[in-house]
């Protein structure tokens, strides 16, 4: 079920117009309209619009009230591929004496070579110099924290760091599954199918339609609930050519790493709670490392991640 706050009139979080920098600044509330008009009053009152076309408008206001940026494919990709990345000094020294049993080095990330970093505060979308979307950054994707919050309950009490969750996992990880967990996926899954471009929204039900899924439309073919992962940057080639992330909560700020990379790019995206990242799975990426201090201390980062199933183990296997 979708939370009750997401009804037509208040569905739309969307960022002011860009400011002097070109980058967007985010609403203090959700339904504070700002300089964005209410998507609502560009029908007329004697136009009548069918429930598809509204959240069509709403959707391509939101792609379209986010600031748009294109960026050249790197040559190498940065950071390297097989590297650990660590955001700072500090948190490549907390991870000093774990590096042996990463089995690859910890990269100390050279912020001079990154081409782009959309920061905790800022939404974008992100093309290649043929218009082509290669990543989707949005924040306070969803705007109902008490709905965030009881899904923060169930990933607490998560028996795992990485716990594979939905219809493709097979017996050995659904025999016992949990309720909380099971309706986050779905409704992670119906705010996706709202507001992501349609591209990678069909992308991913074909995906569900190869596993002939009687009710693929509503269930997401495969995920995993996180807390505190980090990953190797890896190149994937399964299906789907789409991933999402959503970041829930995140209780320490972006210096003590956690960050999105997609290397090809030169991206980075700074962890924040409730942001959601959307990229191609066939480009170099992956997640940095956490402040082993801050960890110890009991500090947290927690999501959801939709994707399939041979995707998610191969990536938890490289990392």
């Amino acid at each position: 079920m979708i939370p009750n706050c997401l009804n037509l009139r208040r569905a739309i979080s969307g960022y002011r117009n860009p400011n002097s920098s070109g980058r967007p600044e985010p609403y203090t509330s959700f339904n504070q309209m700002g300089t964005l008009n209410n998507p609502l009053q560009l029908v007329s009152d004697g136009d009548e619009m069918d429930l598809d076309d509204e959240w069509a408008l709403l959707r391509r206001l939101l792609i379209d009230n986010t600031s748009q940026w294109f960026l050249d494919r790197l040559d190498e990709p940065y950071p390297p591929l097989g590297a650990w990345v660590a955001d700072n000094a500090q948190i490549a020294q907390t991870w000093e004496d774990q590096s042996k049993s990463l089995k690859r080095s910890v990269h100390l990330l050279q912020p001079e070579r990154l081409l782009m970093t959309i920061h905790e505060h800022e939404s974008a979308h992100i093309c290649d110099t043929e218009n082509n979307l290669v990543t989707f950054v949005w924040r306070h994707f969803c705007p109902d924290q008490s709905y965030i919050d009881s899904v923060l309950k169930s990933t607490a009490e998560a028996r795992s760091t990485l716990l594979l969750v939905g219809d493709a996992t097979g017996i050995d990880f659904s025999s016992s599954p949990d309720p909380g967990l099971a309706s986050a996926m779905v409704t992670f899954w119906d705010l996706c199918r709202i507001w992501l471009p349609v591209e990678i929204i069909s992308d991913i039900q074909s995906r569900c339609a190869y596993t002939n899924h009687p009710s693929n439309k509503q269930r997401p073919p495969s995920g995993c609930v996180s807390k505190n992962h980090s990953s190797a940057i890896v190149r994937g080639s399964q299906s789907p050519t789409w991933k999402v992330s959503w970041i829930l909560n995140q209780t320490f700020n972006s210096h003590h790493g956690g960050s999105f990379y997609l290397s090809d790019y030169g991206l980075r995206v700074e962890a924040a709670s409730n942001t959601l990242i959307a990229w191609k799975s066939s480009n170099a990426h992956g997640f940095g490392l956490f402040d082993l201090d801050q960890c110890r201390k009991g500090l947290l980062q927690s999501g959801l991640t939709i994707g399939s199933l041979k995707g998610l183990l191969a990536n938890f296997q490289a990392s």
